[in-house]
């Protein structure tokens, strides 16, 4: 869309100081953008107003004349001239040699047809002043000559280009008058007030003329009116050049006359000829919407087949046009038309885009009413046509009344914007008189009550743009300038996240199992089966049962990770020699736990705790148990978590071996147990080989893990290792012993480490033999053998005490 500086100029004083690029550059950051500003009619000021003194046909061309050009200060001027209008007395434009047009055509002395030219009399197309070449352009009679052509005419404009794109949401752009008003707050400028001058229709029409709406919804507004005693004829040349400007074709008076309101205001308007509207008793213009395959022939010459639900505009007998996007061929405008029918209208933009994007069909109308222009305007516009239809032909009469149907109410309430909403969206405290004042000048209405305002929305904003209090703070905003805003950054203080320490712990072991240790993590549902519970030696009873579940067979929610640990085991067995597996996952209980089921709700969810869990089978092993225990000796001791086994009191699970368990206790607690699957279950899985496993408590651990770890410097003196392996009965645990031996010298023993349980020949029943290596270290000094082998007699002698240890030869 092509916006004219000259046209915004009738509705907005732009203070001298500022440039059209000023201009453009505050369109450019509040409001549209802009693909280009040109300057129109900056050759004018080369072109010179001269009065042709003489003109004669030339000797040797029938369609030439030789003129001589008075151009002011004594000087004449001779010029070969092809127009068939020039002729004595007029005043005219002369181009001088060196002057080059828009065309690009480079003026100069030369001889045409044997006679010296000394210049060039232009027709209206030659200096970029429109489209029109029916010969030269013939200026009044009051003008002077000499004078510069820019000083007679107002056709020097500047011309700002916007992209359509940007106004997809501003129906009020659509026209200069909508423009104007952007410019005007843009400014700090007062809007000249549109006033177009009252029509009255006569008291006592002559023609009887109808107005019928079928659709209501699809024709809020439709303002109609027949003029008399009309005559086509060209439009004035401020008329033609404003369209030229702005990229119309001037056409005719009346058809140029719709195109200029439209362009001036965004209403498009459409002129019919009366005597073409079919009527029986009165002439009637219907609203309705077509007929499935009805046909009409539009201004182009182009023939659509249109479909139900698309608006027409119609007579009693045919459509005449297409609603809001183009006049039929059968009630076009021409040279015999004398009466008319003029129409402003308004119509539901949905229905316009539709009917526009099914028959390929867009307009300048169009265009405008499928952004949902304001109704009231067709009341302005059918005003400003008729007030120009008066002044470019006097002689024209209104024949009928001024019909108006009106289906639709635009009253939006007010929105509330508080100073304190305003401040907080922008970043910048502005005045609350200043926000008023700027909103003022875009037309909303303003009540200010201490730190709120109340604004009345215009009608023009009302349809599909402005209707929450962030639509206002985007309008004062752009207004006051993006620029102008103070660029500051947000007070954000670098809190760094908190740690989830259960997500680290969790990382932490299962890279230590799966990349250290070589086991594969499974996933398993967090269901359960209840055949596989009770396989497992589960009460299904005592699980919480789905009443959603996924799957007829996952019918409860699990309490452990063995079951479903063991079905893989199970069906993995045939294909390899050795598995590995570990999973870490929720259990569920069904005593209440520590999230409530939604905020409000006093009911909580089941209790849910994380367990780890893993299983060893190797075909080639027959202490799995010993595996396992290893295992996750290892994990705890990566973690740098001390802990013991001992063995398992109470009752062992019903799916642990009852001879092989053991409990791992860290800080006096009880972490978990290492064991084989009982053999019972083995059997009821189908399993071929004995099975080690271990599982803890993994909440517990998340508990006990410390990343503050103290480190020891590398001992500076040598150490001395010797081994014992000593007879002591079966039941004393492994954790009491080496109580013991820390015990005689705790300054010395640094470290005793277990390599050996031996049970059977040679030990005696009810014994076991356990061998054992002890390092002695002193911190100090470099320790001898003799103080070593001492410390060992101690611990010797203690052993036998406590537990009735004998020694056994190495």
């Amino acid at each position: 869309m092509k916006i004219s500086l000259n046209w915004l100029k009738d509705f907005v004083a732009v203070p001298s100081k500022i440039s059209a690029e000023d201009i453009g550059s505050k369109l450019m950051l509040s409001t549209v953008e802009l693909e280009g500003i040109e300057k129109r009619g900056e050759i004018l000021d080369k072109i010179l107003v001269g009065e042709v003194k003489e003109c004669k046909k030339h000797p040797n061309a029938d369609r030439l004349s030789v003129t001589k050009v008075d151009i002011g200060g004594g000087k004449i001027l001779n010029i070969v001239c092809g127009a068939p209008n020039v002729a004595a007395g007029q005043k005219v434009a002369v181009a001088l040699p060196g002057v080059v047009l828009p065309n690009g055509l480079k003026m100069e002395r030369r001889e045409v047809r044997g006679i010296m030219s000394e210049g060039m009399i232009c027709a209206e197309d030659e200096l970029g002043l429109g489209t029109l070449h029916a010969g030269i352009m013939v200026l009044p009679a009051t003008v002077k000559i000499g004078k510069k052509l820019s000083e007679v005419l107002e056709a020097s404009d500047v011309i700002f280009e916007v992209d359509n794109k940007s106004l997809s949401n501003r129906p009020d752009l659509w026209g200069h008058y909508g423009m104007a008003r952007e410019v005007a707050a843009l400014l700090n400028q007062k809007l000249k007030k549109y006033n177009p001058q009252k029509i009255k229709a006569p008291a006592k029409p002559a023609l009887k003329f109808e107005v019928k709406v079928q659709d209501k919804k699809l024709c809020p507004r439709y303002v109609g009116v027949v003029v008399e005693n009309i005559k086509i004829a060209p439009s004035p040349e401020w008329l033609r050049w404003r369209l030229e400007a702005v990229g119309v074709r001037a056409i005719n008076n009346i058809v140029d006359i719709t195109n200029y309101v439209m362009i001036e205001l965004g209403q498009p308007l459409h002129a019919f000829d009366f005597n073409k509207v079919e009527g029986d008793k009165a002439k009637t213009i219907i609203v309705r919407t077509a007929k499935e395959g009805e046909r009409i022939v539009l201004l182009d010459g182009t023939e659509k087949n249109l479909k139900a639900g698309m608006l027409v505009i119609a007579d009693a007998k045919k459509a005449v046009a297409l609603a809001g996007i183009m006049g039929g061929k059968n009630s076009e405008i021409d040279n015999q038309t004398v009466t008319i029918v003029l129409e402003s209208a308004n119509f539901d933009f949905t229905n316009i885009r539709k009917t526009s994007g099914v028959l390929g069909l867009r307009t300048e109308a169009s265009m405008r009413f499928e952004k949902g222009l304001d109704p009231n305007l067709a009341e302005w516009g059918i005003g400003k046509a008729l007030a120009l239809i008066s002044e470019i032909i006097p002689e024209a009469r209104i024949k009928s009344k001024i019909v108006d149907v009106k289906n639709f109410k635009l009253n939006p309430p007010p929105v509330k914007l508080s100073i304190d909403y305003f401040s907080n969206k922008v970043g910048q405290l502005i005045p609350s008189g200043k926000i008023a004042s700027i909103l003022k000048g875009l037309g909303f209405g303003v009540k200010i009550s201490g730190k709120n305002l109340t604004v009345k929305v215009p009608t023009w904003r009302a349809t599909k743009d402005i209707s929450a209090a962030d639509d206002l703070v985007e309008e004062v905003a752009r207004i006051y300038g993006y620029d102008n805003i103070k660029p500051e950054m947000p007070k954000a203080s670098i809190i760094p996240p908190e740690i989830n320490k259960s997500r680290t712990v969790e990382k932490i072991v299962k890279n230590i199992l799966a990349k250290g240790l070589e086991m594969n993590e499974v996933y398993n549902y967090s269901f359960a089966d209840e055949k596989v519970l009770r396989q497992a030696g589960f009460d299904p009873g005592k699980h919480i049962k789905l009443k959603n579940s996924i799957a007829k067979n996952l019918s409860h929610l699990r309490q452990s990770l063995l079951p479903n640990l063991i079905l893989n085991i199970s069906q993995n067995q045939y294909f390899s020699d050795k598995i590995r597996l570990f999973e870490l996952g929720t259990i569920f209980y069904p005593q209440a736990g520590q999230y409530r089921k939604d905020r409000r709700s006093g009911e909580f969810l089941p209790q849910q705790d994380k367990s780890l869990v893993g299983m060893i089978l190797d075909k080639g092993s027959e202490a799995p148990f010993y595996e396992a225990k290893d295992t996750l000796a290892a994990v705890l001791s990566d973690m740098h978590i001390s802990c013991q086994f001992s063995p398992w009191k109470g009752e062992t699970p019903p799916w642990a071996h009852p001879a092989r368990a053991l409990q791992i206790n860290v800080q006096g607690k009880t972490l978990g147990i290492v064991t084989e699957l009982n053999p019972k279950i083995q059997k009821n899985f189908g399993i071929k080989h004995r099975v080690g496993l271990f599982g803890i408590n993994f909440d517990e651990l998340v508990r006990l893990y410390s990343d503050d770890i103290i480190y020891s410097p590398v001992p500076k003196y040598p150490a001395i290792e010797l081994d014992l392996a000593a007879i002591i009965p079966h039941k004393t645990a492994w954790a009491e012993v080496l109580k013991s031996i820390f015990e005689v010298e705790n300054n010395l023993v640094k470290d005793v480490r277990l390599f050996d349980v031996y049970e059977g020949k040679g030990v005696g029943e009810g014994m076991k033999s356990v061998a054992f290596r002890v390092v002695y270290q002193s911190e100090g000094r470099t320790l001898k053998l003799e103080e070593a082998k001492k410390i060992e007699e101690k611990i010797i002698q203690k052993l036998n005490q406590i537990f009735g240890a004998k020694i056994r030869a190495q």
